[in-house]
C-alpha cells in the first residue's frame, strides 16, 4: 500500500525492506523479489515498477539497495541472488548477468 500525508505519498512496506504488490501481499512467499537502487536520495525507477506491478497484477516484492555503483548493494544482490533488477543500458556493470 501507500501512506499519504499533507506533503507526500510514500510506499508502505509490509516488511522492513520490501513493498509487496497487491498480487502477492496476502502471501509474500509468492512474490518475485525485484531490486532497484537508491542514490542521491532517489530510489531509481521505483514509481514505475510499483505502478506496473499494481496495474498488471504482477506479484513483485520491491526493495532498493543502497548505492548504484559497482560496490553498491544493487550489484551485490543482483549477482548473489536470482532476482529481477532494474538497471540501465549501456552501462556494462552487470552485463555478465545478461540482462534483457
Amino acid at each position: 500500500g501507500m501512506v499519504a500525508d499533507s506533503t507526500s505519498v510514500r510506499l508502505r512496506c509490509m516488511d522492513s525492506n520490501w513493498w509487496f504488490a497487491p498480487a502477492c501481499r496476502s502471501n509474500p512467499q509468492e512474490c518475485i523479489p525485484t531490486v532497484t537502487c537508491s542514490s542521491w536520495g532517489y530510489v531509481w525507477y521505483v514509481e514505475e515498477i510499483v505502478w506496473k506491478a499494481t496495474a498488471w497484477n504482477m506479484p513483485l516484492a520491491v526493495a532498493a539497495g543502497a548505492g548504484c555503483g559497482t560496490d553498491g548493494d544493487l550489484a551485490e544482490i543482483a549477482r548473489r541472488y536470482n532476482v529481477l533488477f532494474y538497471f540501465w543500458a549501456p552501462d556494462a556493470m552487470l552485463s555478465e548477468l545478461e540482462p534483457v
